[in-house]
């Protein structure tokens, strides 16, 4: 998982609360799991980065967005559009770690059950590459997540 953490959550007098193992911990199965709680996750999740390119050349990876954590952040989603089809890269700290293909429906998502979790000074990048000969594609990426300040 990006970010090298599994996220839990648990729910207790009506906050929900993201659980993180304590770095070093070692867990076996059927015992205990030494953990801290380190933030309420009941905020609002809400559009963090926009990114959009207007002119992408065919055969071109081209970025149409990039994001760089500030504070520790969850990211349930994040949604590309564009008026050609293409590939669509998401890379983690250059390391892609999800590729999509952006198809007739013009918009692919990159959702997440457990949100992906970004530490300070992570960075998101989302990338396009399109085959069209002789066209340009315009391509647009928005970012969702819930910046934290544990």
């Amino acid at each position: 998982m990006p970010g090298g953490v599994r996220q839990d959550y648990s729910q207790q007098g009506g906050h929900r609360w993201r659980i993180l193992p304590l770095p070093n911990a070692s867990i076996k199965e059927g015992g205990a799991i030494k953990a801290s709680i380190v933030d309420n996750v009941n905020q609002q999740v809400t559009i963090i980065e926009v990114g959009t390119q207007a002119a992408v050349i065919a055969s071109t990876l081209t970025t149409i967005m990039t994001y760089t954590a500030l504070v520790r952040t969850l990211v349930p989603r994040i949604v590309i559009s564009g008026d050609l089809p293409a590939k669509v890269f998401l890379v983690f700290n250059t390391v892609t770690i999800e590729t999509r293909r952006l198809t007739a429906s013009r918009e692919v998502e990159f959702g997440y059950i457990y949100p992906m979790f970004m530490e300070i000074g992570d960075i998101v990048d989302i990338k396009v590459q399109h085959e069209f000969a002789g066209e340009t594609g315009a391509y647009e990426s928005t970012l969702h997540g819930l910046p934290s300040e544990a």
